[in-house]
């Protein structure tokens, strides 16, 4: 399928010969006009700036591509994903026509606030930009705007980063997995108290951070508190006073402006890596701006039409830098008085890139090898490298592109420092611009790539290691061979920032694009999932840019590797279970529809056994990555998050069967809920009774009758199969009475039940307290089972599944929980703790299936009523059924 290269040409047709993408198609990029920059948080919300005007638009992320068909969904709304606008700030609201599309959006790592800059229109560039924060409430799609700020004209917004990162998990490879965490990354914050670095276009570094403690009058300050400092000199900045060493703004050719920076964060340091690239503009001066517009047609060269916009200042007196200004930002925001020291340190000449223009700038780090221990551990400082990463494109022969891509590594050697104060851990309070900075930076060049016949159009950091997530639009479209109605259009691969090279960790994923949509729509600004298993990309056109979720590069199959029970490569779906695991390791509570959607992609879906077989490998390694050594998991603190994983998972599962399976763990996730609860209550008075107050105790009436429903619920199922052949065809449900995990719960539950009638007997005779009481003993007396009999019942089960005399029967038990069914080698199991818990003495049959509540009128009359008539068919159909007054 063709595109046309015309901007006004007709579309393009089937017919029509592919067009290869040319340097006026890149000239958006190159520009770095019509930004619209993605942010992806952990709740897998997609934050994405308005193409035309000044808002930031939100998207939760479904966890499939498309709305299923198959009849265990009952309706399309549960599908609808949340969409909704973040509240503008009180400027824009005002003045709307003041401000531009965000030129930046990112989200902090705990998916608590987002910060945005919004620039001035070229119409009222005398107002300045505008950056504002936002911060999550308690609903997923409810945010309020808690801090903005005016900035001057000259001192817009280019590179901004969250301070105060996790300490991220990863999966080491080979086998067996482990999983391991990285050091901290960054200067360290109190809890709860976000902050952030930002670099403006007047090379100055501000930092914003919430105040520790709190003042005692937070309503007559600000939500954060500032520092700032110029990255052009030695700076230091302490509660609002800043000293530093002059430097003068203005070049003899014009004025320095910051177009692009990076800002990296190192391992176990205070220090923050700034990198900055600057160009040469006319000063903004009364007597210069009449001159401007009329000399500027004769400055042009007459051979300047086809060449880079720009590009050709860069030998003469204004135009973009041949050099990357280079600074270290030490920040320390525990002490009492925060503070912030930045060192300039030596530039990077790029000269050798010649006319090639910088397209992207990062900085990486890399955790620091373990220091080896001797006695001077205490005086030496040991610090991670770093590694600056810079991608440029230039135009070739034939409007052809070209990129090269440039690492260099900055590392700093280990200082002994004495043991005084000015030598603790945190910057140096003294003049930096009198003193030694006290650090030994190296620069050295590491590696270059060249991409003869490609564009890099995006370039990002990856993870912790100081991996990059590189795109490379290929020159010439081809057919996709998975995709006819699609075009390969370049690939997505992670690439390591020392070496420039493929990880061969991954495979890359093919870049596509319609057939029907124009050369201009490339990946130009690229988000990854909190789980790095997906990828959300949208192209620069101005008004109608396409946005689209893809697969993030997969980790590559071994063909050496194991396989599964089904033939299945383990590998394949590695990614799918080092995500889940790290997920449950963080405890951060974020959305994993992302990976569920990533699962369905690559899972077999051609049969339920298939399916579930790979659900089953998935896990398997889930728990091998988490090291699960104990005998048995019911005390695993994550393994409620893990039972919520699979219900997300058979509930968007492909087949029908799955729906009963992810009820079953919808069951189990409330049982656990109502439990803790419970257990909160008692913890409120530590341990000596309940939360009896008016209120609480109408909660806890509530959730002893959903855990009688529970148990009643159960026990009918397993009344209705006392004398039926277990099979496959058993409900899913019966899981739970079998596996030690639903096993503990209920017995915990009805050991609240029984304690919390005997503590209810003995309330103080108030009219709220005898209405409770009451409620509570006719739910009790009118229920289908005798609880304190259902308790050793139930404490007998569990004793007969721990000392089980069944082969692996840990691994029975887990098999059993990951496909939320009974495994075929827990039959007999399952048999003798059936008959344990339907004894006589525990049951009442009657009630159990026909509530007292229903009796009220005679039995014909019951059975015309569906729910009754329902109980009443259940009930006659049982065979052998024992009566119980």
């Amino acid at each position: 399928m063709s595109v046309s290269p015309s901007r006004g040409g007709p579309p393009a047709t089937s017919e029509a010969p592919l067009a290869d993408i040319s340097w006026d198609d890149l000239r958006l990029m190159v520009d770095g006009e019509h930004a619209r920059p993605i942010a992806w948080s952990g709740q897998n919300l997609l934050f994405v700036s308005d193409p035309v005007s000044p808002a930031i638009h939100a998207k939760h992320l479904p966890p499939i591509t498309k709305a299923p068909r198959t009849a265990h969904i009952p309706s399309r709304d549960q599908f609808s994903p949340i969409k909704f606008t973040l509240p503008l700030p009180p400027p824009i609201l005002e003045t709307p026509l003041s401000y531009s599309s965000a030129t930046i959006v990112t989200v902090s790592s705990q998916s608590k606030h987002i910060y945005a800059y919004f620039p001035a229109t070229q119409s009222h560039t005398a107002t300045g930009g505008l950056g504002c924060v936002w911060e999550a409430q308690e609903s997923v799609d409810t945010w309020s705007v808690i801090d903005f700020w005016h900035l001057p004209p000259e001192a817009g917004v280019v590179a901004m980063r969250w301070l105060g990162e996790e300490r991220e998990w990863y999966s080491q490879s080979g086998i067996p997995l482990r999983a391991s965490r990285h050091p901290h990354l960054g200067p360290k914050l109190h809890m709860n108290h976000p902050a952030f670095l930002v670099i403006t276009e007047d090379h100055h570094a501000h930092l914003y951070f919430r105040p520790y403690p709190l003042p005692i009058e937070p309503s007559s300050q600000r939500f954060f508190s500032s520092l700032s400092v110029s990255l052009l000199s030695p700076t230091a900045a302490v509660s609002g006073q800043t000293e530093h060493a002059p430097v003068a703004s203005m070049s003899p050719g014009g004025r320095r402006v910051c177009s692009k920076a990076a800002i990296g964060l190192g391992y176990n340091d205070w220090s923050v890596f700034v990198a900055t690239r600057s160009s040469t503009e006319p000063n903004r001066s009364a007597e210069g701006d009449l001159a401007m517009t009329s000399v500027m047609g004769d400055l042009l060269p007459t051979s300047s039409a086809n060449t880079p916009p720009t590009s050709w200042l860069r030998g003469g007196m204004w135009g973009e830098e041949d050099m990357i200004d280079l600074a270290e930002v030490e920040i320390d925001i525990l002490s009492d008085e925060p503070c912030i020291v930045t060192t300039p340190l030596r530039t990077i000449s790029t000269a050798q890139a010649g006319n090639q223009r910088l397209t992207h700038l990062l900085v990486t780090s890399h955790p620091p090898d373990t220091p080896t221990r001797h006695s001077n551990a205490e005086q030496s400082e040991v610090s991670c490298s770093f590694q600056v990463v810079a991608a440029f494109l230039g135009q070739a022969e034939h409007n052809q592109v070209k990129s090269n891509l440039v690492s260099w590594r900055l590392s700093k050697a280990p200082v002994v420092r004495t043991t005084s104060r000015s030598s603790s851990s945190s910057p140096s309070r003294n003049n930096p611009a009198l003193s030694s900075p006290g650090t030994d930076w190296s620069c050295a060049l590491s590696t270059q790539r060249m991409f003869e016949h490609g564009a890099i159009t995006t370039a990002q950091i990856w993870d912790a290691t100081g991996q990059i997530l590189l795109c490379k639009l290929n020159m010439t479209p081809v057919p996709s061979l998975d995709q006819i109605d699609c075009l390969t259009i370049g690939e997505a691969a992670i690439v390591s920032s020392t070496t420039l090279e493929n990880n061969p960790m991954f495979d890359p994923e093919a870049i596509l694009r319609r057939k029907g949509k124009s050369s201009r729509e490339f990946p130009l600004f690229v988000a990854a999932s909190p789980h790095k298993t997906l990828l959300c990309t949208t192209s620069g056109t101005s008004h109608n840019p396409t946005l689209s979720i893809s697969p993030a590069p997969r980790w590559r199959v071994n063909p050496g590797e194991p396989t599964d029970k089904l033939g299945n490569q383990t590998g394949s779906m590695r990614m799918i279970s080092s995500a889940i695991a790290l997920r449950l390791r963080q405890a951060s509570g974020s959305d994993v529809s992302d990976v569920v959607r990533a699962l369905w992609e690559v899972a077999p879906t051609n049969s339920l056994a298939e399916a579930t077989g790979a659900i089953q490998t998935i896990c398997q390694e889930v728990f091998v990555l988490l090291e699960s050594h104990m005998e048995f998991d019911v005390f695993q603190p994550w393994l409620p998050d893990f039972i919520g994983i699979l219900m997300v998972i058979y509930r968007w599962g492909p087949f029908k069967e799955m729906r009963s399976r992810w009820k079953t763990a919808s069951e189990m996730c409330q049982l656990y809920a109502s439990v803790r609860a419970l257990d909160d209550s008692r913890s409120v008075t530590e341990g000596q009774g309940y939360d009896f107050t008016p209120l609480g105790i109408w909660e806890l009436i509530q959730q002893a009758r959903w855990l009688i429903e529970r148990c009643e619920n159960l026990l009918r199922t397993l009344v209705e199969w006392e004398n039926r052949q277990f099979s496959d065809e058993m409900p899913s449900e019966l899981v739970m009475a079998v596996h030690p995990f639903p096993l503990e719960l209920l017995f915990r539950g009805l050991v609240h039940l029984n304690r919390l009638k005997a503590a209810a007997a003995e309330l103080k005779k108030t009219e709220n307290n005898q209405m409770a009481i009451f409620s509570l003993n006719s739910l009790i007396e009118e229920a289908g089972l005798d609880l304190p009999v259902f308790q050793k019942a139930l404490q007998s089960a569990k004793e007969q599944v721990r000392n089980a005399d069944i082969p692996n029967l840990k691994e029975s038990l887990r098999q059993s929980l990951f496909a939320l069914k009974t495994s075929d080698k827990l039959y007999l199991l399952l048999r003798r703790v059936a008959g344990e818990c339907t004894q006589p003495q525990v049951l009442h049959r009657v009630r159990l299936f026909i509530h007292p509540d229903d009796l009220g009128r005679h039995h014909p009359e019951n059975k015309n009523n569906p729910q009754l008539g329902e109980r009443w068919s259940r009930y006659e159909n049982m065979h052998e059924v024992r009566w119980k007054d």
